[in-house]
Parts: C-alpha cells; sequence; structure tokens
C-alpha cells in the first residue's frame, strides 16, 4: 500500500506470482531471500484476503507480499542527528542513500568554518521546504541528540516544525522524543546498536567500539530495517501516511506514548481498583502493537458506555493540543457514545473546547520532575497525590460538575503556576532535618504562634527549603514564591490570587463559599490590594472555621518576603505612587494585620532574608529560624549535599561510586561560610571541571565569583563586552531575552555568540528566552564592589543605556502606530490570548511590554541632567500622542454611547470632556448581557483639581490624602492595569480645541 500521492510506480505481487513469473512481475535481486532489489515484505495478516499460500522458494514468509517499486524521484533529505557514540549510524544511512541517488545534507560536509551555524541550518531547512513532496526530515533520536535544554536536534526539529517539513523519527537509543513530534509514530532501530552497560562504557572513538558498531550496522537486522526505512522515505511522504505500517512492517514502528506520566497512570489504576472501582482493561496489558491500541481504545469505550461508567482523560499539551492531540478523537468517540468524563489536569494546558464546561480537577502538582524542561515524570509526590486521590474517588461517586467552576476559577484568579520550580529547587534537596522538625513541632502544637518565621541571608537554601516543604508537609494547602528575576511573581495582587485559587482546589467549602457570594468577575478587576486580601482570605476563612477540624491546621507559605516589599508589588511604572499607596500594595506591610485576622486554625509560613526593612515592617514578630545561627546544623547539613552530589555525578574526575577524601569536603565547608550556593557552585565546578579535585578553593561566596571571573574573562574582553552585558542585566526590571540584550548594546551576531561562550555557567538562557544570572547574588555582588574594583559594574550606565534603547524603539515602532502605547498595559503586561499570538511577533511583543512597563523608571534613574532632558521631551511627546488616541474632546453621553455601541466588546472606553458636568468623563462598556446582547455602559467623572491633577473625587471633597493622578493618561493607565479599561475607541476626526484652556 502507498500514498497516491507520492511520485513512486508501486505495484504488489504475490509470491505465487514472483515465482512463476506470471502478471510480468519485477525480477528481485537482492531480497534477503531471493536477493531482488526495493523489496519489502509487508505482512497483512489481521487481513483475511491478503492471505496466500507462499511457494518454497520464500520460506521465511508464509504469509504475504512483496512490495516491489521503482522510485522515480530524487529526495531531498536533512538529516539530524547527535554528535555522540552512535553518530557513525548517521554517516552510514547517508552513504546508503546517497547511493540510491538521494540528495542528503549533514551538518559536517554543509557547515564549514566561517558560516553561521542559524543561518546553515535554517538555509538547509529551506531548501527542504522548496523539495516540496520530495522534501524529507530524517531525524535520528538518542539522548544527546535531544539533551534539555541545549540539544542541537531540538533547534533543528523546532525549525523543521514551523517550516511544516515532513519529520521522520527514527529511535536509535532510547530519549525522550520532542513534544511536537509524539503525535508521530517512530521508526525503532534500538535493537541495531549496542545497548549493553559495558558496551556504553566503552571509549565513543576508540577502536573496541568502532568495531563494535561496524558489527551491528552489517548484521542481517540492521539492513533488513535499514531497507524498509529507505522504502518509507522513499514511498511516503509522512510518517501518518496510509500504508506505512504495511511497508515499515509492525514490528518496527513504535507509537510515542499518549501520556508521559506513567508514574502518574499506573497509581491511578492501582488505588482505583483497591477502593473497588473497576477499570479497564481488568489487569494492566503488555505493550500492544499500534493496530491493537487502536483497536483496545475502541473496546475499551464500549466497555465503559455499557456499564454506564466514566472516562478518565489525562490532560496534558500533548494529550489535547489542538490539532494534533493524541486523545482528541478518544474524546469526540466518547462524547458520541454519551460517556462521562473526568478530566485530571497532569500538565497546564487549554482544556478542549469539548468538554470545557466540565469540571476538571487539578493534579499538577502531583508529580516530580527530575529535568523541569522535560515532559516525563520522574516520580509522584505521595503527599499531593494522596489528596487529590480522594478527591477523584468523591468525583468518580458523585455527580460532576458540567459548568466549569474550576476552570471559571482558574481563569479568573489566574493562579502562578510554580510546579517546574518547585521540582527543579528540590531535586537536590536533603539535609534540614532538624529545621522540619521544629516545623512539624510548631504545626501540631495548638498554642503555637500563628506566624513561623524562617530569615537567612542570600544563597542559604531559604526556597529550596521552602520547595521541599510544599513537595512533604501535607498541611500547606496554598503557597506563593516570589522570585527576584520574576516580578510577576513580585505582584501582592497575584500572590493573593495565587492563594485563593489554590485554596479552591483544597477547601471545598471555601470554593463554595467564593462561589455563592458577589460574582468573582466583577470583584476581582476592580479591587484593590486590600480588599482583595478581606474578601478572597480573610472572610471566606473566619467563614468556614467552624466547619473546620481545629487539629487540623491550614497552612499557607510565602517565600520571598523580600521581593513583596514596598516597590516590588506593581509592575506599572505610572502612576507613582505616594508612600501611602505603596502601604497599601505592600503584602509585607499587610502581613501583621492579615494574620491577625485570620482564623487560629490558619497558620503562616514566610520566609525572607535578613533584611532591616522587613525587620523593621515585621517588628511585632521574632523568627523561628534564623539560619546563620545554628552553625553546626549547617555544615552538617551542606557535607551531606556535597557527598550525594559527587556521588551521582559521573563528570567530576572521580571514580563511580566514590567521593572527595574527608578532609576537603571539610574545606569546601569550612569555605561555605554557611552558603548552599557555594557549595551547589563548587560540586558544578568540580563537574564542568573549571577547577580539578584537590585544587585550592575560594573562601566565601564573593570568592568563588571573584575566581570565577578572573579564571573567564579577559580585561579588555569585560571591558568591551562583559561589563555593559552586566550593567544592562543589573538596570533590568524584569529578565531580558538575549536578542533584547543585543539591540540595546548594539551587537553582532558573532557578539552575541561571544557572550553565550564567555559567561558559560553564570548564567543561563530559560525556557522563555530570557537571559538570567544563577543566583541574584552575581548581580548583587558587581553592583557592591568599589569603583576601583576591575569588575565594578555601574547600573546609572545600564539604565541609560535601557532608557534611549526603549526610546528608540518607541519611534522606530510604536509611533507608527500610536494609539497602540495606550492599549499596551492591557494588551500584553499580562500572557496574551492565542489570536494576540498569532497578530503580534514575540518581539514586538516582548518590546511593547518592556515599554509599557518600565520605561519611564529607567529614566528617571538616568543621573545626566541633559540627558534627562532629552528623554523627558521624548516622553512627553509619547504621552501626549497616548492621549491623543483615546481622548475624544468635547462630547455628551449620547455621543459617546453611540460610538461604544459600533463595534462593542467588554472594556472598550473613551475619555471625554461633558460641558454639562463641566468635568471629563470616562465612558466605558462594563459587560453585555449574554442572553440578550444587551450593554451596560457606565461613565466615570474626572475632575481637574486645583492643583493641576486628576481624582475621581470632586474638588470640594478632595483632601490631602486623596487618591490622585497626574493627568489623564495616568488616570487610564491606572485602571487598564485593573482591568476595568482595555480597547480605546479611536477618535475619528480632530481633536476639539475648544476647552484647550482646561488641558
Amino acid at each position: 500500500m502507498a500514498d497516491e500521492s507520492t511520485p513512486c510506480a508501486l505495484e504488489a505481487r504475490s509470491h505465487a506470482e514472483s515465482s512463476s513469473g506470471a502478471g510480468g512481475a519485477v525480477e528481485c535481486e537482492s531480497c534477503p531471500v531471493c536477493t531482488a532489489s526495493n523489496v519489502i515484505e509487508g505482512h497483512f495478516t489481521s487481513s483475511a484476503a491478503a492471505r496466500v499460500v507462499s511457494d518454497a522458494s520464500h520460506p521465511a514468509y508464509p504469509e504475504g507480499y512483496t512490495l516491489t517499486y521503482k522510485p522515480v524521484s530524487q529526495l531531498k533529505i536533512f538529516l539530524s542527528y547527535g554528535h555522540d557514540r552512535f553518530q557513525q549510524i548517521a554517516f552510514h544511512l547517508k552513504h546508503a542513500l546517497q547511493q540510491r541517488g538521494h540528495v542528503v545534507w549533514v551538518d559536517t560536509e554543509r557547515l564549514s568554518a566561517g558560516i553561521d551555524w542559524e543561518d546553515g541550518i535554517n538555509n538547509a531547512l529551506t531548501w527542504v521546504k522548496e523539495a516540496k513532496e520530495d522534501g524529507r526530515v530524517l531525524l535520528l533520536m538518542t539522548p544527546h541528540a535531544l539533551r534539555r535544554p541545549d540539544g542541537y536536534c531540538l533547534n533543528e526539529i523546532t525549525r523543521a516544525v514551523q517550516h511544516h517539513l515532513n519529520i521522520f523519527p527514527v529511535m536509535v537509543a532510547e530519549s525522550e522524543p520532542p513534544p511536537a513530534l509524539t503525535i508521530l509514530p517512530y521508526f525503532d532501530m534500538r535493537q541495531c546498536v549496542p545497548a549493553d552497560d559495558d558496551e556504553l562504557k566503552m571509549d565513543p572513538g576508540g577502536d573496541p567500539w568502532l568495531d563494535l558498531m561496524k558489527h551491528h550496522m552489517h548484521s542481517p537486522l540492521f539492513l533488513n530495517k535499514a531497507q524498509r526505512l529507505f522504502a518509507v522515505l522513499e514511498l511516503f511522504k509522512s510518517m501518518k501516511a496510509y500504508g506505512v505500517c504495511a511497508v515499515a512492517g509492525l514490528e518496527n514502528l513504535r507509537p510515542f506514548p499518549s501520556s508521559q506520566d506513567l508514574p502518574h497512570n499506573l497509581s491511578l489504576y492501582d488505588d482505583l481498583s483497591a477502593v473497588g472501582f473497576t477499570m479497564f482493561p481488568p489487569s494492566p496489558p503488555a505493550p500492544p502493537d499500534a493496530l491493537d491500541q487502536i483497536r483496545d481504545c475502541d473496546e475499551a469505550l464500549e466497555w465503559a458506555a455499557e456499564k454506564n461508567g466514566k472516562m478518565i482523560l489525562l490532560v496534558t499539551p500533548q494529550s489535547v493540543g489542538r490539532p494534533k492531540g493524541v486523545c482528541l478523537n478518544d474524546i469526540s468517540a466518547a462524547i458520541f457514545k454519551n460517556l462521562g468524563f473526568v478530566p485530571l489536569m497532569v500538565r497546564q494546558c487549554e482544556i478542549p473546547l469539548s468538554i470545557c464546561r466540565i469540571q476538571w480537577l487539578d493534579m499538577s502538582d502531583c508529580l516530580l520532575y527530575d529535568d523541569p524542561s522535560s515532559i516525563a515524570a520522574s516520580s509522584i509526590n505521595e503527599v499531593r497525590y494522596s489528596m487529590r486521590k480522594d478527591q477523584l474517588i468523591t468525583a468518580l461517586q458523585g455527580q460532576l460538575d458540567h459548568e466549569g467552576q474550576q476552570a471559571r476559577l482558574h481563569s479568573i484568579l489566574a493562579p502562578v503556576p510554580f510546579q517546574q520550580q518547585i521540582s527543579k529547587l528540590a531535586s537536590r534537596f536533603v539535609g534540614r532535618k532538624w529545621l522540619i522538625a521544629q516545623l512539624t513541632k510548631w504545626i501540631d502544637s495548638p498554642t503555637a504562634s500563628q506566624m513561623f518565621w524562617v530569615t537567612g541571608q542570600i544563597g542559604s537554601g531559604k526556597t529550596a527549603l521552602a520547595a521541599r516543604l510544599v513537595q512533604t508537609i501535607p498541611e500547606i494547602k496554598a503557597f506563593h514564591f516570589a522570585f527576584e528575576e520574576d516580578e510577576q511573581t513580585q505582584n501582592a495582587r497575584r500572590c493573593v490570587l495565587s492563594l485563593a485559587y489554590q485554596l479552591t482546589t483544597q477547601l471545598k467549602d471555601y470554593a463554595a463559599f467564593l462561589q455563592a457570594r458577589e460574582p468573582l468577575e466583577e470583584l476581582v478587576p476592580v479591587s484593590t490590594f486590600n480588599e482583595l486580601v478581606t474578601h478572597l482570605l480573610i472572610k471566606p476563612l473566619n467563614e468556614i472555621a467552624q466547619l473546620q477540624s481545629q487539629n487540623t491546621p491550614l497552612v499557607l507559605l510565602i517565600d520571598g518576603l523580600e521581593n513583596l516589599s514596598d516597590g516590588k508589588s506593581d509592575v506599572s511604572s505610572l502612576p507613582v505612587m505616594t508612600s501611602r499607596q505603596s502601604f497599601a500594595q505592600c503584602l509585607v506591610s499587610a502581613l501583621p494585620s492579615l494574620v491577625s485576622q485570620l482564623p487560629k486554625w490558619v497558620r503562616v509560613i514566610v520566609l525572607s532574608r535578613n533584611d532591616p526593612a522587613i525587620n523593621a515592617k515585621l517588628q511585632n514578630f521574632t523568627p523561628n529560624i534564623v539560619l546563620e545561627a545554628y552553625v553546626k546544623e549547617n555544615k552538617e547539613d551542606i557535607k551531606q549535599f556535597i557527598e550525594k552530589s559527587l556521588c551521582s555525578s559521573a563528570s567530576t574526575g572521580l571514580s563511580s561510586g566514590k567521593t572527595l577524601p574527608p578532609d576537603q569536603i571539610d574545606l569546601i565547608v569550612e569555605r561555605s561560610e554557611g552558603l548552599f550556593l557555594y557549595a551547589a557552585n563548587v560540586v558544578q565546578s568540580l563537574e564542568e571541571k573549571w577547577f580539578a579535585v584537590g585544587q585550592s578553593l575560594p573562601i566565601g561566596m564573593n570568592g568563588y565569583l571573584y575566581d570565577f571571573f578572573v579564571s573567564h574573562f579577559g580585561a579588555k574582553q569585560y571591558k568591551r563586552l562583559i561589563r555593559p552585558v552586566l550593567e544592562v542585566l543589573c538596570a533590568a526590571f524584569e529578565p531580558l531575552s538575549l536578542p533584547t540584550i543585543a539591540s540595546i548594546l548594539k551587537l553582532q551576531t558573532n557578539e552575541q555568540q561571544e557572550i553565550a561562550t564567555a559567561f558559560g555557567s553564570l548564567l543561563s538562557i530559560g525556557a522563555d528566552g530570557s537571559v538570567r544570572p544563577f543566583h541574584s547574588s552575581v548581580l548583587n555582588w558587581v553592583q557592591e564592589l568599589q569603583s576601583v574594583d576591575p569588575f565594578y559594574v555601574d547600573v546609572a550606565t545600564g539604565h541609560e543605556l535601557i532608557g534611549k534603547w526603549a526610546v528608540s524603539e518607541y519611534e522606530a515602532v510604536v509611533a507608527a502606530t500610536p494609539h497602540e502605547f495606550i492599549n499596551l498595559h492591557s494588551r500584553y503586561s499580562d500572557a496574551p490570548s492565542s489570536a494576540q499570538s498569532k497578530t503580534a511577533s514575540e518581539k514586538n511583543k516582548a518590546t511593547y511590554t518592556y515599554i509599557a512597563r518600565h520605561m519611564l523608571r529607567h529614566l528617571m534613574q538616568v543621573q545626566s541632567e541633559e540627558f534627562m532632558t532629552h528623554l523627558a521631551t521624548q516622553l512627553q511627546r509619547l504621552r501626549s500622542n497616548g492621549l491623543e488616541t483615546f481622548y475624544h474632546g468635547k462630547m455628551e453621553r449620547e455621543g459617546a454611547c453611540a460610538l461604544l455601541k459600533r463595534n462593542p466588546s467588554v472594556g472598550d472606553f473613551l475619555i471625554r470632556y461633558s460641558t454639562n458636568k463641566q468635568c471629563y468623563c470616562a465612558s466605558f462598556i462594563k459587560c453585555i448581557d449574554p442572553q440578550t446582547n444587551e450593554l451596560k455602559i457606565e461613565h466615570y467623572l474626572v475632575h481637574r483639581l486645583p492643583n493641576g491633577k486628576y481624582s475621581a473625587v470632586p474638588p470640594s471633597d478632595a483632601t490631602d490624602k486623596t487618591f490622585t493622578f497626574l493627568d489623564l493618561t495616568s488616570f487610564v493607565e491606572y485602571y487598564q492595569n485593573k482591568g476595568v479599561l482595555r480597547n480605546a475607541v479611536m477618535r475619528e476626526g480632530p481633536l476639539n480645541r475648544e476647552i484647550s484652556s482646561i488641558e
């Protein structure tokens, strides 16, 4: 069987016909049995009509057809592989494909010295795309090729997917596939390479290994598989084409698992069976063939429908992602059979629209990942899983919520996801048993204080401890991490909203209380921080206190208080807040009042640096644990960490299973000065062979950083390239991407590559492309140095560089469409919708977002008066253009309503001047009735005060404490941040200047 669209002539002949010469069968010359060329033995045992009696000349194939074809076109093949011990497979296949008349692109032949790697790859993939139906991408999957996050093949496959190319995955050695390929079957060649542990320990460049690979590549098994692979490439444009199974052979094709979270899957099966549920199949089956798997799925749905059962759907991007989620067909079939659903959110993603109104159970915190960037879970968080399991059993036994309340709460409260960060932080955690024992004792004591406070200096392991507590202490029902490198987590409102959402997943009574009160859709956008604390934490927790067991405390955990202090909680730079307004937005300042108003059964764990500002705001509390005071315990914990890390590492220069001599471990512990961060970096340095075992160690974290800088950066390179990058990173108010840094500093492509190479492990590039130091202490250290130090960094210079860049970007990009500026906060401050993602490039989105949030803050930091004056002029023009977009001059209510009704959507607004009220007015669409489509339009008066500022309070009622705005643009920006105002209705004609004197 073959895809009719392929440019190949394909003839099917039975073995009987071939042997007798009937029908003009093509002569066979290199078949494994009869030495025929271009012959693939396809077995169709599942089809009775395909069964024929073979003759004696082909005894090895008693039932089947010989498929004989003649390739008539030359393929253009991009070969993606890893430069590892298995690369001989790639070269062997390349040579064989070239012998068959095809053109094969490999990097070692096409990428010579001096060629930009990215351009070379893009050009090669474009070459494949231009070949149209004759283009192929052949991916040889090995652990090295697909390693995360820096596997070269991952980048190549990402680009191939973007080009919509046909990818043919071949599994050479067991490895985790890119998510984009999990919808495809793969060709299995794992049996064709050495797999014994002793063999894999051989030197990959040594003669024994090369001879062993040569032996495997000349085996009959390898030759047979290679012949089938070549036929698949020549006959089909896609691995999903009809007939691939017949040509490749079912024994050579394997589907990627529909759910990578196998530990979760098996635990659900065992645990639900143990409490009396009947599961399909009655016992765990052996791994099925592809056709058997499809058949079993149909049988399972029939079985569940007949017994009035339910389908448990594990929701992941791979299972339900549109348009190629591997479970989408199962969902459609289950809906057709009127089968009930229980969706389990295993990894955060969009729920399919067909079941979006069914409540889903969030189980994303039940899995632990050794590699946070991986989609494969390594183990189960038993503490979290035990709680979620009970909720699942309740859902299966009761009536499922088909109104989608959980999805609704998730949409409104928009919790910050922390699962991958927690897994990364806790992956190498050891020790702290003494601290956890004290914490457990505090939880168990009914008379203990309501707050447990842990302080420690930077690098002492507080955040890793918090991650471990979240994983292991079941009483912790909600938590928040405020990371210094992620400004969104520093938002006090987001903190409260995240805590509230997590509580809805843990406490049924709490969720019911929220849903029974004022609609959250109206409450959340317009409430201040203190109002959110009252409505989402204090009131509901006190209300349900009498329904909860006093023997089971509820614990909230907040890590990184220093990042939730004044000036950290509001991502907007406008308007500038007074001290009173700042206090109202500061979670740390509000914490004493919050704790005092919570019911006694609610406890709070907080972790922070030993910061005088934090201590002053929490002066009524005394830290329970000051990590620096536990010298003996810290040393023992760090020693355990070093021993465990070195034993598990294979690249430190130590023999397998061995560690450092005790005296050297003791020296590292002593030099660490109580900092886990120091010990972790020494271990990493040994792994990267930055310094050798037995070499002298730097003293303390500052000593470590100084030695690192001296060994990695030359004086000229540091002054020319490294210092400017650090100045920008120190000045940035949130992480910037490498292309953005390059744009700010006007770097060439080769200079970007030089940066990535020079910084090494000092900086890392996250999944979102942002550049971050391995720890915030790096940027703190270079700023604290004396100006005469060779590694000193001037942050003011960084602010000036970013300020100039922001103005330049505004003039080049935003000025072309001035109405964009006033919509920046509403469109880009939070995660954009999929429609917005399609209409704006990632680069422009990041640029707009950063300008909207931080441009003014950078300008205010510039020290030069001349430079400040120049930029202030630019900013005034920018803000004036913003005002021009939404301000309609003199207009009464009827005219405003008519404009808003033209193409209405919730949040549309305009600013006008009302001659009747003698003041400004913000007219906006508050909501649209879903039944009648009737608009609810509201009008907010904005008064101009005698001091030139603006307020919602009339001048006669205004006091010194009245909340005011510098101008109308600040007013609009403020309410856009609150979600009340969204999209400006553009003015069509010239501005009415009759009231210019008032302006």
